[in-house]
Formats: structure tokens, sequence, C-alpha cells
């Protein structure tokens, strides 16, 4: 009996330890597992900083590990954002590049937030230039509104800092169309992109805003999303405009809720005689759509005498319009297709 219960007793050490040590090893290897698990997760977030999990979603990847080159994907529709800083040559004129470098970061880093917020993310950044994408395309205007309006928190910072530190200006252009997204390189690197006319257009807006004067331009294609929807409070149409390398003209929108209070207001008081110089301006009325942009300078002239602020207030758009006009009063036989469109020459 007494044999019996010390094998019993051996056999319960003896489980026990095995148990025991089984265990360590669990443990240690569920150790290593985290481990991995943890040093993947790194991994994949300092990928995410050069290739955006968005876009692998678009391309229906579940992970980078499914990524293959020459992989492609068509979207009926995306959003496309395009913001760029204005006179940036002459703004870092004189600057190291690595003062550069440190102000575009921290462009960026107050601007980009905004992006997000409205469930679009960074595709590309070119220099000063941001490509954004918007799966769903009416979350566009909003991002852009919300970056103009922390650009203007931005240089109310400077300015407080350094009351000589140079006004930011930043034009962003906003368009939705049909795509082509997919990977492009080799067995050593790979690249994802979009291929589409939509992305020329909406980098084509975002340099426009600099010669009508705008904030923020968007497309009739944005525009018709958002129809019903109380998200821009002040906008106005500019007309066709067929920019360079274009095959067809597009109507577009001048979002100018970001503007001073003192141009909004010229905006809004003249709103009646632009949108009727454009249509005088479409039928070849050439002195009829003179005559309401006249209306519209001598409205600005009024506020500019009247007002208490030191601003002057100028409608470029107005200046720019009138620049067309006089161009195309010249030619004496326009095409027979025209139908009011501004055709430009440069970017």
């Amino acid at each position: 009996m007494s044999v019996i219960c010390v094998c019993c007793v051996i056999i319960i050490l003896l489980s026990f330890f095995a148990v025991r040590g089984l265990s360590r090893h669990i443990m240690r290897q569920q150790a290593v597992v985290e481990s991995e698990l943890r040093y993947r997760e790194a991994i994949e977030g300092a990928v995410a900083m050069f290739v955006p999990r968005q876009f692998l979603v678009l391309l229906n990847y579940r992970t980078l590990g499914d990524v293959r080159v020459g992989d492609t994907c068509m979207r009926d529709s995306l959003g496309i954002l395009f913001a760029g800083v204005r006179g940036f040559k002459e703004l870092s004129e004189g600057w190291t590049a690595e003062q550069t470098f440190d102000w575009l970061n921290k462009f960026f880093g107050r601007i980009v937030p905004a992006i997000r917020k409205n469930y679009g993310f960074v595709d590309k950044y070119v220099g000063d230039t941001i490509m954004a994408l918007f799966p769903d395309p009416s979350h566009g205007p909003a991002a852009a509104i919300d970056m103009q309006k922390q650009l203007v928190r931005l240089n109310m910072k400077a300015k407080a800092k350094n009351p000589k530190a140079p006004k930011v200006r930043m034009g962003v252009g906003v368009h939705a169309g049909e795509v082509c997204l997919g990977t492009l390189g080799d067995q050593f690197r790979v690249e994802t992109t979009i291929i589409s006319d939509a992305v020329n257009l909406a980098s084509r807006l975002e340099g426009l805003t600099k010669y009508y004067g705008s904030k923020i331009l968007i497309s009739a294609e944005i525009n018709s999303l958002l129809q019903g929807q109380q998200i821009l409070k002040a906008k106005r149409s500019l007309g066709k405009v067929r920019p360079i390398g274009a095959a067809v003209a597009v109507e577009v929108f001048d979002v100018f809720e970001t503007d001073s209070p003192l141009l909004q207001r010229l905006k809004m008081t003249t709103a009646r005689s632009f949108q009727l110089a454009l249509m005088k301006y479409a039928a070849k009325d050439w002195s009829g759509a003179r005559q309401q942009y006249k209306e519209c300078l001598t409205v600005a002239e009024h506020l500019n005498e009247g007002g208490r602020s030191k601003e002057k207030v100028e409608d470029k758009g107005v200046l720019t319009k009138m620049d067309f006009l006089d161009k195309y009063e010249l030619i004496q036989d326009m095409a027979a297709g025209w139908r009011g469109e501004d055709i430009w020459e440069a970017k």
C-alpha cells in the first residue's frame, strides 16, 4: 500500500512539473507571438506612412502582401483635391533646404488633419502641393474649407510671433470623376498611382485659383453632388472654363465663404450683375457683359471708399473675365462651338 502511495506522489509531482514546464513553454511562445505581432504592427504602421491603408482598400487589398505590380481597379467616382501654396518660390527665397523642409512639415501638420477629419486621405506630397482622395467625393469641399480655416489660424499664429511674417495663401481645387487606380513599378519598387483625366482637371483647378482670385474652386461634378446639402454657404459660378490640356470646357464654381468678410460682401452684392455678365458673355454680347462687369467694379470702389477697414477689396475674378472679354471681342468670327468658356493657355 505504501509503495502505491509513493508511486502516486511521484506521478503527481511529475505531472506538476510537466504541466509547469509546459505552461512556461506556452507563456514563452505566447510572448514570442505577441512580440512578432507588435513588430508586424509597427512595420505596417511605418509602411502606412508611405502607402495609405485607404488606397489599399480602394484596390481591394487586405494586406500589403496582396500587392502585385500591374493590378488595377476602376472606380466610377472618386473625389480628388489638390492644394498648393501660392507664391511658395518667393516665400522660401533665401531659406536653406533644412528650413524649407521644416516649414513644409509644420504647414502640412496644421493643414492635413482637415482632410482626415472629412474622411479623405493624402495620396501624395509634391513639394508644397498636396493631392488628397475622397472615397465619397461630397466630402471634398468641406475639407477644402476646413483647410483654409486652419491656414487663417496658422497665419495669425505666425503674425503673433513675428509682425513682419508674410501672409501664406493657398489655392484648392476639387473635382470628381472616373479613375483607374493601380500599381506601377518592377520587382524591386512598386508605387500606387491614379490615371485619370479627373486628376489632371483637379490639378488645373488648383492652378486657376490664382488667376480668378479664389481660395477654392470646385467643378460642376462636385457642385451637383452637394445639391440639397447645406455644406457651401457662399459660392458663385464662374461660367465654363477650359484649362490647358483639357478637351472640353467645364463649369467652375468659386467657393468664397473663407474669403475676408469684405470680399464676401462684395461677391454677394454683385452676384446678380456677375451672373448677367456671364450670360451676355456667352451670347457674345460684349458691350452688355462689359457693362455688368463695370457695375461689379463700381460696387468694389464704393466699398473701398466707405469702408472703415484698411483692407482694399478687389474681385480678381471680374478682372480676369474682362481680360477674356477684351481678347475675344477682337476675334470677329469666334468658333461656332464656343459657348462662353474661358480657354486657358497657361497652367
